[in-house]
Formats: structure tokens, C-alpha cells, sequence
């Protein structure tokens, strides 16, 4: 298009204001709506200053009919104002789409630069993967790489921390993972819906070009100085819809574009995902096994130590240095335990909270997914193939689950509620008893050993407590952990239970065979040949010498015994049947006697 028809279009979008009156606008030539922006923008025009410039001239004349003083010397036309009012709003409508179009066309951050942070991150995540295979302690942390003797309560602590932290981050990072496949598994493709955007948009905008001519011919065929105005108004207003739904055309266009752009990334984000859930989990298995490895040195040594302090008190001749010798050794015993247990709480076990909760999940999906199967009423082949497949591998599953995880969850769940009711009950009662055996000792002790026995009692006492409530909050996590595991395999078996009984319900109506039909004819002349070529195979082995086997005592005795039993039944048979048809001899008759009183009046 030509310069001088883009600035007569220019010209055209907005009216200028002097004096206090509407000066006549030019009728502007027909030009396509749909390259106005772009020819406009390629004269060196600039939209956004011509959409400023036209806010500003509506919003100033729409403040003039509002003000009083204009109202008394000029009369208001309400198609006018209307007018102006949807201006306005074509204008907000454009100030979007440009907002929309430099979104698309700029983004921020690009494409490019995420694929370029995707790609480094997942380099760096696959060079420690690469360097854990070679040097596995390379993922620990610095607490765990203290050795062995060095280890106290704080670093176990921490230790213990780092290991909690560590399966937190595990368990968001699968679930982001699980959501992330689940969505792309579930959204359809993102082109084809802003294609169809795109189409929608393009035909509103061929509708727009065809309207064009109406518009300018309406202008043209305006009489009063009023009907003109108005038409130059709607005109201005039309221009202004061009221009917005051109400018869409070119947003979809570009977010068509950005969305290309973008076709790599959800699949490189998966991947860097992918990677880091696989660090995570090298890095915690890691720190359980630096963990557990720590626990059971420092359990064989509280073992032996509690072994040595056994000893020292079958051997002490004092009777306060026997006392505390053998509380030492239930104090050592009682860490021990307490390590045990902390050892445990920090691994996993079987079976796992983590993978029970997935499989339960997993379970109400897959019922779902049944359940979806028959919203239609409409069931393939290979839908009722899945019917019957679930039908049959309901039960030997859920027989599976009852007798191993079912199990050992509510071993497991009895084993420490029990150990928590005992640990609550130490709690209640060793103290007085501990005390009561104590006063007994001071009796027996001179006055002078009572304060050294008393300050080695209460540090016995103390380190007791504590030992006792670390035990108690370490049972109540594990138990705690125990019951949520119990609950998850109860909702997989619950919904086992629904689904079973579901597929029961509707798997009589569902047709997973063809009708009959040359198809079944067909099949059945196959069976019956395959029949009887079995049959014939039979025949011809019987027949075969070489494939009888050597027969036995008891099955030649029991031969004999069909064959020569018969013969001694029938004649058997024969003698009785001339008792059976002999007429048995009629009984007496039974005589009733009555006897009459007369009784004389």
C-alpha cells in the first residue's frame, strides 16, 4: 500500500478539537484492515502515540459533556456518547493485544535461554551422577563424612536432619515429576487449539474487511450535518476494531511461533527432573547407608560395653560400685535400643510408606480409568479384554497384598505400639522403683557414702529420663509411620474391593466377543479341525506299543475286579428276584371290640 493512503488512514482515526468544535474528517479510502498496523508501523507511524492521541480526544470530549457549564450551551446526543464509550473500549482492547503480541514476540526469559539453562543444569546434575557411580561418598554432605569415632549425639543429629530434609525434597520432586507426565499425558496439542485461535481470528478479520465498504458508504450516504457525524464516529470506531482484531492476528500468530519455540522444553524439563529425582535418591540412599553403618558400630560398641559393665558388677565386691556398674549396663543396653530404633525411623523399611501411597494412588487411577471405560456406553474389543484381565487379577492380588504387606504392616504396627505402651509405663514406674532399691542400698552404706551415692544416683536418674524420652518420641514417629502405612494398603485394598465388585456388576453386559457371523463360522470350522487332528494324535498313540508303560499289581487287581464283579452281582440279582415277585400273605384282620354299659335310669 502506498504512503499517502496510510496517512489519509492515519488521518481518519482520530478528530481533532478546536474551539470548542468537531472539524469535518476526510473520508479515508478503502484500505484492508488487515495490514493497516503493519503498513502503518513500516510508514515510521507509531500506534501506540495514535491510540494515546485518540484516548485523550475521547476521554477529554466525553469530561466536556459532563461539565455543567457545556451541558447548558450544547445539547447532548446519547448515540454519541455511546460511541465515544466503545472507543474507549476498542482502545483498552488494543492496548492488550500489543501487550499480548510483545509477550509473545519478546518473552522474557526466551526460550532459548531456558534451553541453555536446561541443558547446563542437566549436564552438571549427570556429571555428579557420573562422579557418585565412581565415588559414592562424593554426595555426602559434611557430617557424614566424619569417621567413625569421631561421631557424637550433635553430628548424629544432624545427621539425622540432613536425612529427613533429603527424603522431603525426594518426595516433592516425585510428585512434581508424577504431576508433570500426568499433564502431558492428559493435555492435548497446544498448536492445534491456538491454531484454531488463529483461524477464528482470521475469519473475523475477512468478516471486518467485507464491512469496510458498508461503513464508508453509510458516510457517504449521510444527509444531516448529524447523520454524518455519526457515521464519521462509527467509521473511526470500525477502524479502530480492524486495527484491534489485525493485531490478535499477529499476537496468535506469535504466540504460534513461541510455542514452537517452546516444543523442546517440556521435554528437556522432564529429563532435568528426571535427573535431579535420580541424584536425590543416590544421594539419600547414600546417607542411609553411611547412617546405618554408623548405628551398627555404635551399637556393638554400647553392646560390648554393657557386657563390660556386666562383669565389672559380678566381680565388684562394693555394693555401691555393683549398683552403679549394673545401672551402667541397663543404661548402655537401653542406648543401644534407642540407636536401634533411631536406625530404623532414619530407613526405610518394608513395607514403605512412600511406595504404598503410590500404589494406592495408582489403584484409584486405574479404577477410575475403568470406570471412564463405560461413560459412554460404548465398549471395543480390547476394552472388555482389559475388563476381563482386571476381573481375574483382582483376586490373586488383593490375596497377595493381605498375606505380605497387609501383614507385616500390622506386625509392625503392634510391635511398636507395644514398645511405646512399655516405654510410657518405664516412664511411670522405674523411677519409684529405681528409688525404692536405692533407699535399700543407703541403708546399708555408712553415713559418709551417702552424698557420693546420691550425686551418682541422680546422674544415673537423669541420663535414664532422657535416654527413655528420646526412645518414647522415636517409637511414637515409627508408630505413627506404621499406622499412615497400615491405612494406605487398607485404601488399596478398599478400592480393589470397588473395583472388583464394579467390573462384577457390568462385565455380564459387556460384549467382548463379535456377533455371529461368517467370522464365528470360520473360527468354528478351525476348532473343530484342530479338534480332530487332536483326537487323531490320541487315537494313534494309543495304538503306539512303544509309548505303553509297564502295568501294575493294583492296576491289573482292580482290571480283575471291574471284569469279574459284575457276574457274581447278576446272579446274586437273579436268585432274589423270585423272592420280590412272590405275593406276601395278607395280615389278619383286627378285631374292634366294643363294649356297650347300659345303665339302668
Amino acid at each position: 500500500m502506498c504512503a499517502r493512503c496510510l496517512a489519509t488512514s492515519a488521518a481518519a482515526l482520530w478528530i481533532p478539537i478546536a474551539a470548542g468544535q468537531e472539524a469535518i474528517v476526510s473520508t479515508a479510502p478503502a484500505t484492508p484492515p488487515v495490514v493497516e498496523a503493519s503498513a502503518a508501523e513500516a510508514s515510521g507511524a507509531n500506534p501506540a502515540a495514535e491510540a494515546a492521541s485518540a484516548r485523550a480526544e475521547a476521554v477529554a470530549r466525553l469530561k466536556r459533556w459532563d461539565d455543567p457549564a457545556a451541558k447548558a450551551t450544547s445539547e447532548e446526543d446519547p448515540a454519541l456518547r455511546e460511541l465515544l464509550a466503545e472507543r474507549l473500549r476498542w482502545l483498552d482492547e488494543w492496548d492488550k493485544a500489543v501487550k499480548a503480541r510483545a509477550d509473545a514476540e519478546h518473552p522474557e526469559p526466551s526460550p532459548e535461554r531456558l534451553a541453555a539453562e536446561g541443558k547446563a543444569d542437566l549436564e552438571r546434575v549427570r556429571a555428579l551422577l557420573d562422579q557418585s557411580a565412581k565415588d559414592p561418598d562424593a554426595l555426602l554432605t559434611g557430617s557424614f563424612r566424619y569417621p567413625a569415632a569421631k561421631v557424637t549425639d550433635a553430628i548424629r543429629s544432624e545427621m539425622k536432619e540432613a536425612i529427613d530434609t533429603a527424603t522431603n525434597e525426594l518426595k516433592d520432586g516425585k510428585e512434581r515429576q508424577e504431576k508433570i507426565r500426568s499433564d502431558s499425558s492428559k493435555r492435548s496439542n497446544p498448536l492445534a487449539a491456538l491454531r484454531a485461535e488463529r483461524d477464528k481470528i482470521h475469519q473475523r478479520v475477512a468478516t471486518l474487511k467485507a464491512r469496510n465498504a458498508e461503513r464508508e458508504a453509510a458516510l457517504e450516504a449521510a444527509k444531516s450535518p448529524e447523520a454524518r457525524q455519526l457515521a464519521r464516529e462509527r467509521l473511526v470506531n470500525f477502524r479502530w476494531e480492524s486495527r484491534v482484531e489485525s493485531e490478535r492476528l499477529r499476537a496468535q500468530e506469535a504466540l504460534m511461533e513461541l510455542e514452537s519455540r517452546r516444543a523442546d522444553l517440556a521435554e528437556l524439563n522432564l529429563k532435568v527432573l528426571d535427573a535431579h529425582v535420580a541424584l536425590a535418591t543416590r544421594t539419600l540412599e547414600r546417607m542411609q547407608a553411611r547412617y546405618r553403618t554408623l548405628a551398627a558400630r555404635q551399637e556393638r560398641d554400647l553392646k560390648r560395653a554393657a557386657d563390660d559393665e556386666q562383669k565389672r558388677a559380678a566381680k565388684a565386691d562394693d555394693p555401691l560400685e555393683r549398683y552403679f556398674a549394673r545401672r551402667g549396663a541397663e543404661l548402655l543396653e537401653l542406648e543401644a535400643r534407642v540407636i536401634k530404633d533411631e536406625n530404623a525411623l532414619a530407613n526405610r523399611t518394608y513395607p514403605s510408606l512412600e511406595e504404598e501411597r503410590g500404589l494406592a494412588d495408582h489403584a484409584e487411577e486405574d479404577f477410575a480409568s475403568v470406570k471412564h471405560l463405560l461413560d459412554d456406553g460404548r465398549v471395543s474389543h480390547l476394552d472388555a479384554l482389559r475388563l476381563n484381565n482386571d476381573f481375574r487379577r483382582i483376586a490373586p492380588e488383593r490375596e497377595r497384598i493381605v498375606k505380605r504387606e497387609l501383614a507385616a504392616a500390622s506386625q509392625q504396627l503392634a510391635y511398636y505400639e507395644n514398645a511405646l505402651s512399655g516405654v510410657e509405663l518405664d516412664l511411670i514406674n522405674d523411677s519409684r522403683d529405681d528409688r525404692f532399691e536405692f533407699d535399700r542400698l543407703l541403708e546399708s552404706l555408712p553415713a559418709r557414702r551417702h552424698g557420693a551415692a546420691l550425686t551418682g544416683f541422680e546422674e544415673l536418674e537423669r541420663k535414664h529420663g532422657l535416654l527413655l524420652n528420646r526412645r518414647r518420641l522415636t517409637l511414637e514417629k515409627l508408630a505413627a509411620r506404621a499406622e499412615q502405612t497400615h491405612d494406605q494398603i487398607r485404601r488399596r485394598l478398599r478400592t480393589l474391593d470397588d473395583q472388583y465388585g464394579f467390573i462384577r456388576t457390568h462385565i455380564f453386559w459387556v460384549r467382548d466377543l463379535e456377533p455371529i457371523g461368517a467370522t464365528t463360522l470360520a473360527q468354528a470350522r478351525r476348532e473343530l479341525f484342530h479338534a480332530g487332528k487332536a483326537l487323531l494324535r490320541l487315537g494313534c498313540e494309543a495304538c503306539d506299543r512303544s509309548l505303553w508303560g509297564r502295568l501294575s499289581a493294583e492296576f491289573l487287581a482292580a482290571s480283575a475286579a471291574l471284569v469279574i464283579l459284575p457276574w457274581p452281582l447278576i446272579r446274586l440279582r437273579r436268585s432274589l428276584e423270585p423272592r420280590r415277585r412272590a405275593p406276601r400273605p395278607e395280615a389278619p384282620p383286627i378285631q374292634v371290640v366294643y363294649e356297650v354299659q347300659a345303665h339302668a335310669e
